[in-house]
């Protein structure tokens, strides 16, 4: 069998994976993504060895001070909002799923649901090989291949089979910040469109942090870093839109946890103070 190769610009995923990976690792923040370690490439895996763990966080707060425990704290409230979510739904929606290990993790939870993951062309192949070598059960899952600002998502899900008539959950973690803004609302009329009981939850970038660096922890750093592969950051709302930027597009705001919300999740470290966790619903 050819080895996969590592689609170009997903670099980023592993490097989120390494950060879980690290956080699960150290039982004083307990990351819960046990199988963010086996995702990754033996190289990095190499960083993780008990003498080499704490370059990973020293790496990360060298770049963007704060990041590293951003990490942690989205995963575990994601993680909480899923399986909540989850239960009231048939369906589950992962956009730019990279290498999200949920529907792994909790393969249980999810069992007699569907479950998609959406992500650019390339990236499905690269992590199913993963999840292959792993031994992991994939059959569940149906992977969907889709430019966000270029593909109709509508279009691609129903043709992977998706239903709209049942209620879904969709979740779309580090993905809004770095689609220009017609992107993101076309995604969120496809969530609007879907059944009553559907929700969406998805981390943002505060606006102001990207007119404002200096005034936020690590903002500055993060601008460079994100910018320097590629990938710059293009929308952003800051806390007191995101409820009417929702019900602009036919969606109620259920939560929106903002920084402060988000660092009571980790122990009391330093923690990049312009993202927050929104959770939508479909009235």
């Amino acid at each position: 069998m050819p080895r996969a190769q590592k689609p170009q610009g997903k670099r980023t995923a592993e490097i989120v994976a390494l950060a879980r990976a690290a956080g699960c690792l150290d039982p004083a923040i307990g990351n819960p993504d046990h199988l963010a370690q086996r995702m990754l490439d033996y190289r990095l895996r190499l960083l993780l060895l008990p003498g080499l763990r704490h370059l990973v966080r020293a790496s990360f707060e060298r770049r963007v001070p704060g990041m590293f425990f951003y990490h942690q704290a989205r995963t575990k409230y994601l993680d909480q909002l899923f399986l909540a979510s989850i239960r009231g739904v048939k369906q589950l929606v992962i956009l730019g799923a990279g290498l999200d290990t949920r529907p792994y993790r909790f393969a249980d939870q999810l069992a007699n649901r569907r479950v998609f993951e959406v992500d650019h062309p390339g990236t499905a192949a690269w992590k199913h090989h993963h999840l292959r070598r792993l031994g992991r059960p994939v059959d569940h899952v149906t992977y969907i291949s889709i430019d966000f600002t270029q593909d109709s998502l509508q279009q691609t899900l129903e043709d992977s089979g998706y239903d709209a008539g049942i209620p879904t959950f969709f979740l779309w973690e580090g993905v809004v910040m770095y689609l220009p803004r017609e992107s993101v609302e076309s995604t969120l009329a496809v969530i609007a469109a879907a059944a009553p009981g559907s929700s969406v939850a998805f981390d943002y970038v505060y606006r102001s942090s990207l007119e404002r660096p200096l005034d936020y922890l690590g903002a500055d750093g993060f601008q460079r870093y994100v910018s320097a592969r590629n990938e710059p950051c293009q929308f952003g709302l800051d806390p007191a839109e995101v409820g009417p930027f929702l019900a602009s597009h036919g969606l109620t705001m259920a939560s929106n946890a903002d920084s402060v919300e988000l660092a009571r999740l980790i122990p009391p470290q330093p923690m990049c103070n312009y993202f927050g966790i929104a959770h939508a619903c479909r009235p």
